[in-house]
Formats: structure tokens, sequence, C-alpha cells
């Protein structure tokens, strides 16, 4: 029977490559379509990719710690990288307008992202 805290790592570590396959697609779809700017899209892309290996690790080898400590890190990055595009996400949430739409949604899918990973990677302790 699998411990509590050992089903919160395997958890934590399945969202992140959950998360990170998702910001995979989106950065990858955003620079083929032109929708997002070039550095966003890559940054979205390293960010979902690293996640993803990151959880993979957590998963299949016994570097759970280093696996923790990395997303906890990747989800740090998410957020500050996120940050930037806050007056714009705030500025859509209350109805107003913003330079582009789909980096912003973008942006604030990654913050969420982020947050909820790093929240659950912290509370995860081996």
């Amino acid at each position: 029977m699998a411990t509590p805290t050992a089903e919160r790592g395997t958890l934590t570590y399945t969202v992140a490559v959950a998360l990170g396959s998702g910001l995979v697609v989106l950065g990858v779809d955003g620079f083929v379509a032109s929708v997002l700017s070039n550095s966003a899209a890559v940054e979205t892309a390293i960010l979902g990719l690293g996640l993803g290996i990151l959880g993979v690790i957590g998963l299949e080898t016994e570097r759970n710690r280093f696996a923790t400590v990395g997303i906890a890190g990747a989800a740090a990055l998410g957020i500050a990288a996120g940050a930037r595009d806050g007056p714009d996400v705030i500025a859509l949430v209350v109805g107003g307008r913003a330079d582009a739409v789909p980096s912003v949604t973008a942006a604030a899918l990654v913050v969420v992202g982020s947050i909820l990973l790093l929240t659950a990677a912290l509370e995860r302790r081996d």
C-alpha cells in the first residue's frame, strides 16, 4: 500500500508531465500560428519541456528530491515569466483591452498552472 506522501508525489509528477505537455503544445502552436510572440512561444515550450522531463524523472526513477526541487524551481520561473503580463491579464478580466489576447491568455494559464504545481511540489516532503 502506498503512503499518502508517495501518492501525493506521484500526483505532482503526473501533473508536471500533463502541464508540461500542454505548455509544449501551446508554445509550438503559438509559434507556428504566429499567435504568440516568438519569445513567448519559445519560453512556453521550453518551460513545458522542462516540466515534462522533471515529471518523468520523478515518475520513472528514484530521484524524487531532484525532480521535486526542479519542478518547484520551474514553477517559480513560470510564475515570474507570466507575471510580466499581469496588468494585461487584469485588464482582460475586468473587461478592458489588451494588446495581444492569445499571449496574455497563455501567460495567465502558465501562471495558474505554475502556482498549482508549486503548491503541490512544496507540499511534498521526502
